[in-house]
């Protein structure tokens, strides 16, 4: 073992705690998941027009429902980062986990 892989195992953190009141929770709930899905779709079709087609859009929605789609883009992309933070988080505790496991002498099971 080198000195970065001891270093990594030596890494200690604790449990996420519950949440409290107030706290903003992440929801992983089926229809969480589903409004997403739907929203990152909506994207797709925007990403897939040129600007004057999407002018044009412009021009013929109602204001307030362009002011919508492009809040529920604003909160979905929010969402979607704090789920990348905490993908990104368990593959840090993953890597520390097996590093610890290693330099204790551990194996793995094949």
């Amino acid at each position: 073992m080198n000195a970065i892989d001891q270093e990594c195992a030596a890494v200690d953190f604790e449990p996420w705690p519950p949440a409290q009141p107030g706290d903003t929770e992440i929801d992983l709930s089926d229809e969480a998941f589903r409004t997403m899905g739907i929203t990152v779709r909506r994207a797709l079709k925007m990403m897939a027009r040129s600007k004057a087609e999407l002018v044009s859009n412009c021009q013929t929605t109602p204001f307030d429902h362009l002011e919508r789609t492009m809040k529920s883009f604003d909160t979905t992309a929010g969402e979607l980062r704090r789920l990348a933070d905490m993908l990104d988080g368990a593959y840090a505790r993953m890597l520390v986990a097996a590093e610890a496991n290693l330099v204790d002498g551990g194996r793995f099971i094949d």
